[in-house]
C-alpha cells in the first residue's frame, strides 16, 4: 500500500492520530521504526505518554520498534516501572555485546548512525578502535581531522571573542558561523544567569567524535603514526 499521497494522512497532526488512522485502514501487518526517539523525545513533551496511549490502543496487528543511540535512555523508558512505556514492548536489543561496548562506541562516535554502522563491521570493539581511529589511513581519524579544519584550533570552552581570532574571522561573520553549527547540534551554548553581554557566552564543541579526536588522537599523531595502531593500548592506559 502506497500512503505518501494519502490526503488524510498528510492532515493528521500528533503520532497518536496517525496510528489510530493508520489501524483503521491497514489490515496486513507492518512494522513501523521510530528512529532516535531519544532526539524526539527530547523536542516532543510527553511523547512517551503519547506512545504509551498508541501501544495499547492504535496497534492492531502493527508493531512499533523504537531506536535510540542514547542506551541508557532507552532502558529506563522500557524497563522502569515509573515510565510510561514499561510493559508495553518485548525486548530491548543492543548492536552491541555489553552496555560498556555501547557506551564506549557513543563516547567515540556521538550516536552519529553513519558512524557507529562503521563499527558494526568489525568482529571486535577493539579491532574497530584500532582501524577506524587509531589508524591514521583510518575512516574515523580522516573525518575527525576534516572537522577540525572547519573549526579551526580551538579548546572546549571559548567565548566569542577569542574563537574569532583563532578562526581568524570578524566577528560579525562569525555570528552565522556559529549559529549554524549550534543548530546542527555541533556546538553548544552557555550563558551565565547574570551575563547580560555577547561576549559572556561561552561555546562548547558537542560533537563527540571530535572531542575524542581533539583529547586523544590529536597530541599522539606522530606516536600513531611511528607505531600504527599499537599506540591505541598506550594512549588509553595513559588517558
Amino acid at each position: 500500500m502506497v500512503l505518501e499521497d494519502d490526503i488524510v494522512l498528510k492532515s493528521l497532526k500528533s503520532f497518536k492520530e496517525i496510528f489510530s488512522y493508520l489501524s483503521k485502514i491497514l489490515n496486513d501487518r507492518y512494522v513501523f521504526v521510530i528512529d532516535e526517539f531519544p532526539m524526539l523525545a527530547k523536542k516532543t513533551d510527553d511523547i512517551a505518554i503519547e506512545f504509551q496511549w498508541i501501544t495499547d490502543h492504535a496497534m492492531g496487528k502493527q508493531k512499533i520498534i523504537l531506536m535510540g543511540s542514547q542506551m541508557l535512555f532507552m532502558k529506563k523508558q522500557i524497563s522502569s516501572s515509573e515510565q510510561p512505556l514499561y510493559g508495553r514492548f518485548d525486548e530491548i536489543r543492543s548492536l552491541f555485546d555489553s552496555d560498556e561496548d555501547t557506551m564506549t562506541v557513543y563516547a567515540c562516535t556521538g550516536g552519529v548512525a553513519q558512524y557507529v554502522m562503521l563499527f558494526l563491521r568489525y568482529e571486535t570493539l577493539t579491532d574497530a578502535m584500532k582501524d577506524l581511529l587509531f589508524n591514521k589511513d583510518g575512516r574515523l581519524f580522516s573525518e575527525s581531522d576534516i572537522q577540525k579544519n572547519s573549526f579551526g584550533d580551538w579548546t572546549w570552552w571559548e567565548n566569542h571573542g577569542q574563537i574569532a581570532a583563532k578562526c581568524q574571522m570578524e566577528q560579525r561573520s562569525l555570528t552565522s558561523y556559529l549559529s549554524k553549527r549550534i543548530d546542527l547540534d555541533i556546538l553548544n551554548v552557555s550563558e551565565p544567569m547574570m551575563a547580560g553581554k555577547r561576549t559572556a557566552k561561552r561555546y562548547e564543541i558537542s560533537d563527540l567524535l571530535f572531542r575524542f579526536s581533539n583529547s586523544l588522537i590529536e597530541p599522539n599523531i606522530s606516536y600513531i603514526t611511528l607505531v600504527g595502531s599499537q599506540a591505541m593500548n598506550v594512549i588509553l592506559a595513559e588517558s
